[in-house]
């Protein structure tokens, strides 16, 4: 791997036109800038492609869908677009922070080559009041367990994974029969992944969320 690889951040959205925005710009706010973002819009019928393009950044490259395909294949398309050496996916609702790619890339390059991927804790936060619901206690052992056993929130969120191209090619891309949460099978038994520090905000219209 490169010592400056390119980061492709893919987010695919659909009827946010209040908050798209805010998660734009917290990809391309990030510190580490060597990126592109490729934005799908899952064929929205609010305003949410009009405020896409008033972000002027060249780094950003929208994608419109003629009919509503769901986020596994928007995801899919905008992997097979890029030209990212590592892939990253965020959500139309959630935030990063500033530092969330710089961190993880450099995690990847001082790797060993059978790491395949870096997940990073994460924090959720009523999108109501602002306030913090909870944070995450996740690793590494808890991650295999959960992956390969489908507990929903103990699962690391798409959002939080920066992960090889090269890996997604080997394995495939994302289940098209699953609506959300399911990044592919990246063989774990075979692989290495790292859990690192809290470095995204995933927004909730519910309180009803417990980490334990």
């Amino acid at each position: 791997m490169s010592l400056n690889p390119k980061v492709t951040v893919i987010i695919p959205v659909f009827n946010r036109e209040n908050l798209i925005q805010r998660s734009i710009n917290s990809v391309l706010k990030q510190t580490y800038k060597n990126l592109e973002l490729i934005v799908v819009d899952d064929a929205s019928t609010d305003r949410t492609a009009q405020k896409i393009s008033e972000v002027k950044d060249d780094r950003l490259k929208y994608i419109g869908n003629e009919v509503n395909l769901g986020p596994s294949q928007s995801r899919n398309k905008g992997i097979e677009i890029s030209d990212g050496e590592l892939i990253a996916f965020q959500d139309s609702d959630d935030e990063w922070h500033i530092d969330k790619l710089a961190k993880q890339v450099q995690i990847l390059i001082k790797s060993n080559s059978d790491v395949a991927a870096v997940y990073c804790k994460m924090e959720f936060v009523d999108s109501s009041s602002g306030k913090l619901i909870a944070k995450d206690n996740i690793n590494a052992v808890d991650f295999r367990k959960t992956f390969t056993h489908g507990t929903y929130f103990l699962t690391p969120a798409n959002v939080t994974v920066l992960i090889k191209k090269s890996v997604l090619n080997e394995v495939g891309y994302f289940d098209e029969s699953l609506l959300q949460w399911k990044i592919p099978n990246l063989q774990l038994e075979f692989r290495k992944i790292i859990i690192t520090d809290l470095l995204t905000s995933l927004w909730s219209e519910s309180l009803e969320i417990t980490i334990s």
